[in-house]
């Protein structure tokens, strides 16, 4: 987990949402203004289409790692230790049937890999059947599943595991991340997990990118994101090394600009 303090100064304690071998005290650009990667669509959208918005369903920020307040958008902030653990606070708080956005905070550190109480991968996936077919219970019917893993979304590994969540959670969008995330030290706001290329704040991904500015969410450019069974967003670098910019569409014949994608994807 990687902390950001007051004074811009980063404390790498083992690893960014992940794990590093050791600590590090270096120096963060805290006066570059921060600019916001957020998408139109708010949190609580209920299409593939990130511009397409809609609204209503309870919002809960989950978290494992961290200490956590809440903000605006999230309406629910519940720590737990495994999804079993998630299920039974969710039922406590009344939300079956009712979560449109539920963003899950937890250690990742390698490509297909998040860190519950348990690691979370493909192979391991069968172990988790049963509390996923639960967890189906507590969301709507297209609601979005974000998992903040650094890098957890990351490649083929991370497209594999999205992918095959995706197959277990039916009309629900899965969500993954290219990047690493950082937090400050102390209670932060839900939903602030902020977006760098490298574990290291000081040599994160070029300010062109926006990575040392803008925060990680479901419609930045750096999220990769799943609907039963396939991959329908690619992130901005992963795309940006696909021949003609092609995005998740495995019919694309490529566009202009990364940022483009096709219809309904």
């Amino acid at each position: 987990m990687a902390y950001i303090d007051g004074n811009g100064r980063c404390f790498v304690v083992p690893g960014p949402l992940g794990r590093s071998g050791s600590e590090h005290r270096i120096a963060f650009e805290s006066t570059r203004a921060a600019a916001s990667l957020f998408e139109p669509g708010p949190l609580g959208s209920r299409s593939r289409n990130p511009n397409v918005s809609a609204g209503g369903g309870a919002t809960v920020w989950a978290f494992r790692t961290g200490s956590w307040s809440r903000a605006p958008g999230w309406g629910y902030v519940i720590g737990f230790y495994s999804l079993a653990d998630l299920i039974g606070k969710l039922e406590a708080q009344h939300l079956r049937g009712k979560v449109s956005q539920l963003g899950i905070v937890a250690h990742g550190d390698l490509a297909g890999r998040i860190e519950l109480d348990r690691d979370l991968t493909v192979e391991s996936l069968p172990q988790f059947y049963a509390d996923l077919g639960m967890l189906t219970q507590y969301l709507v019917p297209d609601a979005w599943v974000t998992f903040y893993s650094c890098i957890a979304g990351k490649a083929k590994e991370g497209s594999e595991l999205l992918t095959s969540i995706s197959k277990h959670l039916r009309g629900r969008t899965i969500v993954g991340f290219e990047l690493y995330g950082f937090i400050g030290i102390g209670t932060n706001a839900a939903g602030m997990v902020k977006a760098s290329e490298t574990q290291y704040a000081s040599v994160a991904v070029d300010p062109k990118q926006h990575a040392t500015q803008g925060y990680l969410s479901p419609w930045c450019p750096y999220a990769k994101r799943a609907w039963d069974g396939q991959i329908v967003h690619l992130p901005l670098l992963e795309q940006n090394n696909r021949a003609g910019f092609a995005c998740a569409n495995p019919s694309c014949p490529g566009h202009s600009s990364v940022g483009h994608s096709c219809p309904g994807w």
